[in-house]
Order: C-alpha cells, then structure tokens, then sequence
C-alpha cells in the first residue's frame, strides 16, 4: 500500500513530465485577513487567481512598488478610493506590490 507522500510524487512526477505544471513565480506572503468593503485588499501573486480573475466582483487593481516616492500619498488615496467604494456593490479594491510579486505581462508594465 502507497504513503500518501509517495501518491503525491507520483502524481507530481507525471504532470511534470506531461508538461502539466504551472510556471513557479515570485509571491509575497499570503494576506490571511479576509478583505472587507472599504478597504484595500493586499493581492499576492499565489492568490491572484482566486482574488482577482475568480471574483464574482469588478476589481479596481492598483500595482505599486513599496519603495516610491510618493508611496504615503498613493496608499492613502487608494484607501480613500475603497472608503467612497463601500457601499458600491460588486466593486473590489485590490493592490499589488511588483517587488514582491510576479505580475501578468498583459499589465504591460514597461
């Protein structure tokens, strides 16, 4: 009888070699606080799937890297943003650090 580990290896191994796996990219630390109305929900890349392209909301995506110039002014107008946004329903405010996570080329970023 197989260990569950050794299910999982073989399950692994034959997608690798099927070509099946999904490129690995960089990803911040998962946010564990669930996003609420009004705020801005911090989006790693490992969560983009279910927070963004899976929403059942429209997402407002801000893409920012923690380091700008104007980083305090930026971060308090999109907190303004998804304030006034609170009592819109299905509208989502997300951002996403670029340092830290690996971001889909169709945001044409350079």
């Amino acid at each position: 009888k197989k260990s569950a580990v050794a299910g999982q290896l073989v399950t692994f191994s034959k997608a690798f070699l099927n070509g099946e796996l999904e490129e690995a990219h960089e990803s911040g630390k998962i946010n564990t606080t669930a996003w609420e109305p009004g705020t801005v929900h911090e989006v790693v890349w490992r969560r983009y799937r279910q927070d963004i392209n899976e929403s059942r909301m429209d997402v407002l995506v801000e893409l920012y890297i923690g380091h700008r110039k104007n980083h305090p002014t930026m971060t308090a107008m999109m907190e303004t943003v998804a304030a006034a946004l609170k009592d819109v329903t299905g509208v989502k405010v997300c951002r996403i650090n670029t340092a830290q996570n690996f971001v889909p080329p169709f945001f044409d970023r350079e």
